[in-house]
């Protein structure tokens, strides 16, 4: 509807369930949304929002926000007094950092936060236990918390072409999630990657060889170098002086960051 701002009437409509105002124009919302103390779920996707009243904490019933596609910067310290909260959208805003206040939302199942501007993220984001799926895609990130080893978390990670930016080492630990998707721009697959995603125990001719295949093929596109290196796996899995065990850890490392399709498919 192209609405440019809501009434403060709204806050007269206290047995309201859901607010759904996506793709509109609004740059604040009144205050007295704080009234709808029986909102269960509100969507502001592709607003024009650069902040949110303190307000909005009163909604004590919220379990679904959805805040995706606005130029937000910060969230209120009332934010954080949703902590019925089930469903969090923040992506493709403008947040820098979250505070280690999310701790607070123990209940949170699905948590977006793509592509913003986050550089880092806090530990206590290992501590909910009820997440089941994690949205990281296109952001900043070089590392990731020691916290992110649990298995129970659908993790999306993409790493988009930021160049100069490293691959967070900790992906490795990530094997153990339900399901990790990542795709990666050449930049990440760069040699001084190798040693991260290599067994430090794995021959040195291997490491070597790895390095110096990608150092050719550095300016190739996605899909040609992980054809390059497709083809170079099926040249190393013939090795005879390579302890059968570590040449398995190497494919599968290979194949959870991507390089390989997967362990089943590049089965020796």
């Amino acid at each position: 509807m192209n609405l440019v701002q809501l009434p403060a009437q709204i806050g007269l409509l206290t047995n309201l369930r859901d607010l759904v105002l996506n793709d509109n124009q609004l740059t604040e919302l009144p205050a007295e949304i704080g009234e709808l103390v029986n909102l269960r779920s509100i969507q502001l996707t592709n607003n024009q929002l650069t902040q949110l009243p303190a307000q909005i904490g009163r909604l004590s019933a919220l379990r679904e926000l959805r805040l995706n596609g606005n130029p937000l910067t910060h969230l209120p310290d009332e934010f954080w007094e949703l902590t019925g909260l089930n469903i969090l959208y923040l992506a493709q805003t403008r947040l820098l950092y979250l505070p280690s206040a999310i701790e607070r939302f123990s209940g949170l199942l699905a948590l977006d936060l793509s592509y913003t501007e986050m550089r880092h993220l806090p530990a206590e984001i290992g501590g909910l236990n009820s997440l089941r799926y994690l949205g990281l895609s296109g952001n900043h990130l070089t590392s990731l918390p020691q916290e992110f080893e649990r298995p129970a978390i659908e993790g999306s990670l993409q790493l988009t072409d930021r160049a100069g930016e490293p691959m967070p080492p900790e992906i490795l630990r990530l094997a153990n999630w339900d399901a990790l998707r990542m795709r990666y721009a050449p930049w990440a697959l760069m040699p001084q990657g190798v040693q991260r995603i290599l067994n430090p125990r794995v021959h040195p001719r291997i490491a070597a060889g790895l390095a110096a295949m990608l150092a050719s093929h550095a300016a190739e596109g996605y899909n040609e170098l992980k054809r390059a290196i497709a083809e170079w796996w099926a040249r190393v899995r013939q090795s005879h002086d390579i302890d059968p065990a570590l040449l398995a850890d190497l494919k599968a490392r290979l194949a959870l960051v991507g390089w390989l399709d997967s362990a089943e498919d590049v089965a020796a």
